[in-house]
């Protein structure tokens, strides 16, 4: 089984949308719910049927057995889902603050050109009050009456603004800043007394526009802030709204062979199957409860007594494929610890779930789900699992060509992406995000018998009947199975592993006690319950293997802190890194390991700086000439070098490898890509193997001097992706052989796939690092901006990384995706299609060329 989540928001931009949103959410999950009077009646039965209600926070909002389309519509809106009061104060950014009573008023607009959104009940009252008052300044408390949000919310939104204007004057002169003039010239003014009503921020101006998402305001004589009602007014029209969250939609799906077995299975088999997905659920929505129901309590959390869930089954995808899943609606209400001076309210209070909470353990909780639905189906059928992958297990026996014929979506997207190729459109992640869109079957109703014809007949074509199919899962009575125990030395086996290189840190430096729940629910397969799972977890957490991390640096923002966990294997491998490194260091008391004489250093460099006709290179910058320089006539073992991109380390590199090989040392060059060494060896002209390479190589010959021979230096780039025990391993045989390394990297950039962190870390505690820090890429005026953003992304402020972002997306240069998976498709996509045009390139490429190409790599290497 497979938990996913999404976020059923919508940001409304006129009365009425939210009560469209809420309507369509009902109707979605109430168009595949088999209704209880029609016991096992299919997915696309014509009748509508209630829900189901879950969670210990069910009871409290008025939910019971079953959830009536009216029930869930009233607390998707905030509302107890019988009486229909309101749970949540009307307060607040997120669209439940001061709104009309939609299901009343319907779409009632506000008044026009005003930039005034309708009030809640009294809200236009109060907000009209407010405009009737008149006068040019308002203090947030009114301007909140008169937006429709929190005062709170205001003052963060004018104290964040003041902060990024002023971080935007302080790093960034005029020509390159990456607000306009008027965004500056407001916050200049802003400084100006309150008592001037024809002074004061502006939020425009002819030079420019300001941006929409800022609220430039005034902090007066009192300490308190105020707004010109103009600037207010320029807001409300031009923001976004922020989205208004209903809840969250929690889908258990189970797997493809599950699946088949409820389509078709006999009345006693699809008993069964429902039943364990209906444990498997309550296990799902029981790991929420108990680890990530929180409310929000004044950007603190607070736990909550528990979740309200509408629970609605569905088993048919869009394409008419067996797909048994459960949507899970989890309302945006919890009931939390009241303040001590609010224990006459009953002791609790009405909050918002604290979302980020929630969706980051969704998938833990999948994983324990998937681990309990195996349990459960194993305990009351004959059912033999595959090893879980990803947390997902098939069952024994379903062949692959079985479960690909009920599994064609991923088939339409590719085939609707061909053509999308095939018509013009470049291979990209664009394409291949409209391919999905376009792929995508509208919502069908269809009858019962014909869901039923069209799955019999893709079975039948398969070759397969439904008989053979439920032979899959015999009762117990006619195929006993052995339910298989975990014994101490199995779990003795299993806590080896997760403390061992392959385990918990392979990928990360530490982990989290989410981290080790799935692991163990993916091992237990089917042999271990919810309770068990998570009691293993706690076990392994105490094994003295384990180290507890306390970082003060990464304390929560908000809710309770998470411990973060490491292990003896990899604190090992860091400490003999440091210890190796320490060791190799001058300073330290290491012999120092002089490479080139420093006269024959000024005088290679002299000429590499001089531009020459036939030259095998640009010639280098004054900085790069300083960095080759010192990493040249420094002494020890591991010189460390950093450089963003486009700052020239490819070539500087390139002057340094032939002064190397001039002086006779033999020069060799890693990278952790495959790409990023081929280039290496392309540009520089030297041997070039990815880091995996060469310790296999060292691993497996007797002496490592006889691959990295007496005063050899090693070349290492993009060294922040070479992993912390790959980078041990280099570092131990460098060490023994005396091979200098030379590290480049950027702490910046993109990190080890591994654990990793070493280079961030000795690049952070060294003193006076060469470094290059001129941009040769993004050249030219119009790119001004951009180099200005990029720029900004490297600094340690949330403001100025939000603003450079926002420069970059606009520029065209960010992607958006809506989640994770998305991305990575895109991603993948993207490279593939640049990869392509490069090969296509060098394949038109006349051979000529590549003989003169391939004539100067070997004349550089010799």
């Amino acid at each position: 089984m497979i938990a996913t989540v999404r976020v059923l928001r919508v940001r409304p931009r006129g009365p009425g949308e939210v009560t469209r949103a809420v309507r369509a959410v009902v109707a979605y999950v109430e168009s595949g719910q088999p209704g209880a009077a029609a016991g096992l009646t299919r997915y696309y039965a014509r009748e509508k049927a209630a829900g189901r209600a879950r969670g210990r926070g069910a009871a409290l909002v008025g939910l019971h057995g079953a959830v009536s389309g009216e029930a869930l519509g009233q607390l998707l809106r905030g509302r107890h889902a019988v009486t229909g009061r309101p749970l949540l104060a009307a307060t607040g950014s997120a669209g439940r603050a001061a709104r009309p009573d939609e299901a009343a008023v319907g779409d009632e607009a506000s008044p026009a050109g005003s930039g005034i959104p309708a009030a809640g009940r009294g809200g236009a009252t109060a907000a009209g009050d407010v405009l009737a008052a008149g006068g040019e300044w308002l203090t947030l408390a009114q301007a909140a009456v008169v937006a429709g949000v929190g005062a709170d919310y205001l003052r963060r939104l004018v104290g964040r603004t003041a902060k990024l204007l002023a971080t935007d004057q302080a790093s960034h002169p005029p020509a390159t800043s990456i607000f306009d003039k008027s965004t500056a010239g407001a916050q200049a003014d802003s400084v100006t007394s309150t008592n001037d009503s024809e002074s004061g921020p502006s939020a425009a101006s002819p030079g420019g526009q300001q941006r929409a998402d800022l609220l430039v305001g005034v902090r007066g004589p009192d300490g308190r802030w105020r707004v010109r009602r103009s600037e207010l007014e320029r807001w409300l029209v031009r923001r976004t709204p922020p989205a208004m969250v209903l809840g969250y939609d929690v889908v258990c799906a189970a797997p493809k062979s599950v699946s088949l077995l409820w389509a078709f299975g006999d009345e006693a088999l699809r008993a069964d199957v429902v039943a364990a997905l209906d444990v498997a659920v309550d296990a799902t929505i029981g790991y929420l409860e108990r680890h990530a129901a929180f409310g929000t309590v004044r950007e603190t959390s607070r736990r909550a007594l528990g979740l309200a869930v509408a629970s609605y089954l569905h088993d048919v995808s869009r394409s008419d494929e067996a797909h048994l899943h459960v949507h899970n609606v989890v309302a945006n209400v919890v009931a939390v610890p009241a303040d001590s001076e609010d224990a006459e309210l009953g002791g609790w209070e009405w909050r918002t779930v604290d979302g980020e909470v929630l969706l980051r353990d969704v998938k833990t909780a999948g994983y324990v789900g998937a681990a309990v639905l195996r349990h459960e189906l194993s305990a009351r059928r004959g059912v033999v699992w595959e090893p879980a992958r990803n947390g997902v297990a098939e069952i024994a026996g379903f062949p692959t060509d079985l479960l690909a014929v009920f599994s064609t979506r991923h088939g339409e997207v590719s085939a609707e992406f061909a053509q999308l190729v095939a018509a013009g459109l470049e291979p990209s992640g664009a394409t291949a995000a409209a391919a999905q869109l376009r792929s995508r079957a509208p919502k069908k109703i269809l009858a019962d018998e014909q869901v039923t014809q069209v799955q019999l007949g893709r079975l039948t074509a398969a070759g397969w009947t439904p008989t053979q199919v439920r032979g899959l899962a015999p009762t117990l009575a006619e195929r006993p199975v052995l339910r298989a125990s975990v014994a101490g030395d199995d779990i003795e086996a299993l806590f080896t592993h997760l403390a061992g290189a392959s385990g918990l840190t392979a990928n990360a430096t530490t982990f989290t006690r989410r981290d080790v729940v799935r692991h163990v629910a993916g091992w237990a397969v089917d042999r271990l319950d919810a309770e068990t799972i998570e009691t293993l977890a706690d076990r392994f957490l105490g094994d003295r293997r384990v180290v507890v991390l306390h970082d003060t640096a990464r304390a929560r923002r908000r809710h309770e802190p998470e411990p973060l966990y490491s292990t003896e294997n990899l604190l090992t491998a860091e400490d003999t890194l440091l210890a190796l490194y320490r060791q190799g260091q001058v300073a330290a008391g290491g012999p120092p390991r002089l490479l080139v004489d420093a006269d024959v250093v000024e005088t290679q460099l002299t000429a590499a700086t001089r531009p020459r006709p036939g030259a095998s290179g640009p010639a280098l910058s004054v900085e790069q000439a300083e960095l080759v320089r010192r990493l040249l006539r420094g002494g020890d073992l591991v010189r460390l070098a950093v450089g963003p991109a486009g700052t020239g380390k490819t070539e500087a590199m390139r002057v340094l490898a032939q002064i190397l090989a001039t002086a006779g040392h033999p020069v060799l060059a890693t990278a952790h890509g495959g790409r990023q060494a081929e280039e290496l060896a392309d540009r520089i002209g030297i041997p070039a193997r990815v880091v995996a390479s060469w310790l296999t190589l060292l691993d497996n010959v007797e002496a490592a001097a006889e691959v990295w021979p007496p005063g050899a230096v090693l070349i290492v780039d993009e060294a922040t992706q070479v992993s912390t025990r790959d980078a041990e391993r280099l570092l131990r045989y460098a060490t023994r052989t005396n091979t200098i390394m030379i590290a480049l990297g950027d702490p910046a950039q993109l990190g080890s796939v591994a654990a990793g962190g070493w280079f961030s870390h000795l690049a952070a505690r060294a003193d006076d690092l060469p470094a290059l820090t001129t941009v040769h890429r993004q050249t030219g005026a119009a790119m001004a901006p951009v180099r200005a953003a990029l720029a900004a992304l490297r600094a340690d402020t949330a403001p100025a990384t939000r603003a450079a972002l926002d420069t970059l997306a606009a520029a065209g240069r960010v992607h958006l995706a809506d989640d994770a998976n998305t991305l990575l498709e895109r991603a993948v996509a993207d490279w593939y299609a640049e990869r392509q045009q490069v090969l296509r390139a060098a394949r038109a490429q006349p051979a000529s060329g590549r003989a003169d190409r391939d004539g100067a790599n070997r004349a550089t290497t010799g």
